[in-house]
């Protein structure tokens, strides 16, 4: 019998947890043939199902989830309809609450996977390999009239569960983002989510953990990102598995989502020992609203959180993701700009701002009712209105969210963001991205492609319109977010460049180690790969506060040394 596990993720360079722990953790020796293939939602459906009926399956495990349950029903529907010998069984998420209706609605169905499934999936297979089609716990299965074992299945010891990458070969990891888990549930119980439902957290062996750390970095991988919903619940788990990081020898990054009100001195000072560029932390904020944080069940006192973030951010060099969501409880347009506002004041690198998700499962969507949530009832669920906010204010977010992602969390523009932000709307960077994104209102632009040279131009052309007495600094910022963003290859005419490129005092060797000690000169290549030499003011690149501003000065700026900058005299 051959077994096909698949999904279909959200990007290609994105890998399947589920499905490479569900087949690492099947049978070895076994008459099954099992088989995983990934897809992306992006790709064409023929081309998935025809790729899919070439691998003549018996069986098809489907992994659910909130970006691909369409594409997998339309797809599910289609296999069944032209081989209708073939067995579909549905697991994930998007399943897993719902096994009753998912029969009931979909004939193509033929057993649903509850929750966890690296024991209750082979056990399935197990019986329909022997014919004996006999109920297994934790599965639903058509046409069964006994529904008792039906039940939301959690693997209490996760450390019997092999490695979720051990059968996995070179080609299907290779340049990819891994996904891994340490640990599975959430000691909270946020109602919008669904990792706390019960508030226990179970931890896999720490041995075990950086076991399996040490084969994930002996590949080519680009990036792990751990899954656990709170990374730091266990202090001490937390720590052994930073102690091992910090001794790792090679360029890998490790994302990890944690809560900032429980996290301890401690382990920021363990935080401090990691090299630049080996951590990034996720820290879900959500709102500084405590109205809206008691609804949905965060009792967190945002000004703990804040202290911890400003000590991380002081004695650390770790990258910060801070997460809002848009649609809370009581959370109306106002009270949201002082959210954003207040997170984005902690001196962050990235500012998520998501938008309440009515997850099948999750205590708000069974609230939606009581608060009078308008939601898409297609996947994802996303809330349109409702008491606080009207359609037409999550459509400005929307448009908010597109200049946030695009610019700034992009890494774009930040110097110009914080100035206009800090100095012309006092600190209200919500005021200024709600402006920025009027720019969308015309619909050309928001279908078009849009990069950083065309955010530059955008802002530009605002600064008559808006801004216009700061026009003379504006510009200062955007030059320099010009040179770090394109790093001398685009320099657009309507900022007023400094064309000095090929100016004598290049080639004066003894000048030029004044300001480069042991520079050469060897070709006007080098010098325009590796110098830029314009005026700007220095109070825009110290963040001299507004009275202090100086006047323009010659800069000398190394593009291979982080934009490294100096105060240069070349006699003009």
């Amino acid at each position: 019998m051959k077994v096909l596990l698949c999904t279909a993720n959200a990007r290609f360079f994105h890998v399947s947890l589920a499905l490479h722990s569900i087949r690492s953790n099947g049978p070895d020796k076994t008459n099954l043939e099992i088989d995983l293939k990934e897809y992306t939602i992006n790709q064409e459906i023929r081309d998935i199902f025809g790729d899919i009926i070439s691998q003549n399956p018996d069986v098809i495990g489907f992994g659910l989830y909130i970006w691909n349950r369409e594409l997998i029903f339309r797809l599910g529907k289609m296999i069944k309809r032209e081989f209708p010998g073939i067995y579909i069984v549905l697991g994930g998420p998007e399943v897993s609450y719902t096994p009753k209706e998912i029969l009931e609605e979909n004939d193509w169905v033929d057993s649903v996977v509850l929750g966890e499934g690296e024991i209750s999936f082979w056990q399935l297979m197990e019986t329909l390999d022997k014919k004996s089609y006999a109920p297994v716990r934790g599965v639903a299965q058509r046409g069964e009239k006994k529904t008792s074992h039906w039940e939301y299945q959690e693997i209490e010891d996760l450390n019997q569960l092999n490695f979720a990458y051990a059968k996995s070969n070179e080609a299907e990891l290779k340049n990819r983002i891994l996904y891994y888990e340490s640990s599975r549930g959430c000691p909270f119980s946020c109602s919008y989510c669904l990792s706390g439902l019960d508030g226990m957290v179970r931890n896999r062996n720490t041995e075990l953990v950086t076991k399996e750390l040490e084969m994930l970095i002996a590949k080519d991988i680009r990036q792990v990102k751990f899954v656990d919903r709170t990374f730091n619940a266990d202090p001490k788990h937390f720590n052994e598995i930073i102690d091992f990081l910090v001794g790792i020898d090679k360029p890998l990054n490790f994302h990890f989502e944690m809560d900032a009100a429980i996290l301890k001195e401690e382990t920021i000072e363990r935080l401090a020992a990691l090299p630049e560029g080996r951590v990034q932390l996720e820290i879900g904020i959500q709102s500084t609203n405590e109205k809206t944080l008691q609804a949905v069940g965060r009792h967190h006192a945002f000004q703990k959180e804040a202290e911890i973030i400003k000590t991380i951010k002081e004695k650390t060099s770790i990258h910060l993701h801070l997460d809002l969501i848009a649609g809370l409880p009581f959370e109306s347009m106002e009270i949201f700009e002082k959210s954003f506002n207040e997170v984005f004041a902690l001196e962050l690198d990235q500012l998520q701002l998501g938008f309440l998700k009515m997850l099948q499962g999750s205590k708000i969507r069974n609230q939606s009712e009581v608060y009078k949530y308008h939601y898409d009832e297609k996947a994802p669920y996303e809330v349109v209105s409702n008491p606080w906010l009207s359609g037409q204010e999550f459509h400005r977010l929307k448009l908010i969210e597109h200049c946030l992602e695009e610019t700034w969390n992009s890494g774009r523009l930040q110097k110009t963001i914080r100035f206009i932000s800090d100095y012309i709307y006092e600190g209200n960077v919500f005021r200024f991205f709600k402006e920025l994104s009027c720019v969308l209102d015309d619909s050309s632009y928001l279908m078009s492609g849009r990069n950083g040279r065309w955010w530059v131009e955008r802002i530009f052309e605002l600064i008559p319109l808006k801004w216009g007495f700061w026009s003379k600094e504006i510009i200062g910022c955007l030059k320099w977010d010009v040179i770090t963003m394109e790093k001398g290859r685009w320099k657009p005419e309507f900022l007023g460049w400094t064309d000095i490129s090929r100016a004598s005092f290049w080639q004066n060797d003894l000048f030029m180690n004044d300001y480069l000690p042991g520079y050469q000169f060897k070709s006007w290549r080098d010098i325009q790969r590796l110098y830029i030499v314009e005026k700007i003011s220095p109070s825009l690149l110290e963040g001299v506060k507004e009275e202090e501003f100086q006047e323009e000065e010659t800069i000398l700026i190394q593009l291979e040394e982080s934009f490294k900058w100096q105060r240069i005299k070349i006699g003009e």
